[in-house]
C-alpha cells in the first residue's frame, strides 16, 4: 500500500534529477536554464502541486533564477510562494533575504528593511556575506 502523502519514487527521482540540472545550470550563471530545469520539476508534482513539500523549495528556486536575472519582480513573486507556503514558524532566512533585497531593487524601502532585518534575526551579519550592500542598506534604515 503506498501513502497518498509520499510521492512515488518515480517522481522523486525526477525532481532529484531536474533540481540537479537546475542547479548546475544555477552555478554555471546560466539562469534561463535553470528556470526551465525547475518549471519542468514543478510540472511533474501531482495536482495540486501545492500540498507537496517540493512546491516551496521549488518557488524558492525559481525566486532565485530569477533574481540572478536582475529580475527582481517575477524573483518577489517566486519568494512571496515560497515565503507563504512555508509559514511564519518554518520561515527560511534565506527566503527572507531574497525577498528584502528584492523589494529594495524596486523601491520598497519599508518591506526591504522588515525582511532585511528578519534574515538578520536569524542568521546574524553572515547571511550578508555575499551582499554586504545589503548590509550596509539594513545599517541605515534600521536600529541594530
Amino acid at each position: 500500500m503506498t501513502d497518498p502523502d509520499t510521492l512515488s519514487e518515480d517522481i522523486q527521482d525526477a525532481l532529484e534529477e531536474l533540481c540537479d540540472q537546475g542547479n548546475e545550470a544555477m552555478d554555471e550563471g546560466e539562469f534561463p536554464e535553470a528556470v526551465s530545469f525547475f518549471e519542468q520539476a514543478l510540472e511533474i508534482l501531482p495536482a495540486p502541486a501545492e500540498e507537496w513539500e517540493p512546491y516551496g523549495w521549488l518557488q524558492a528556486a525559481l525566486g532565485d533564477a530569477y533574481f540572478g536575472m536582475r529580475d527582481y519582480g517575477t524573483a518577489l513573486d517566486y519568494f512571496q510562494k515560497a515565503y507563504a507556503f512555508a509559514g511564519p514558524e518554518d520561515v527560511n532566512p534565506f527566503v527572507l533575504l531574497r525577498l528584502g533585497q528584492c523589494s529594495r531593487h524596486l523601491g520598497d524601502a519599508r518591506n526591504a528593511t522588515e525582511y532585511l532585518l528578519r534574515a538578520y534575526m536569524l542568521e546574524g551579519e553572515a547571511i550578508f556575506e555575499e551582499d554586504p550592500e545589503d548590509f550596509a542598506f539594513l545599517k541605515a534604515t534600521a536600529t541594530l
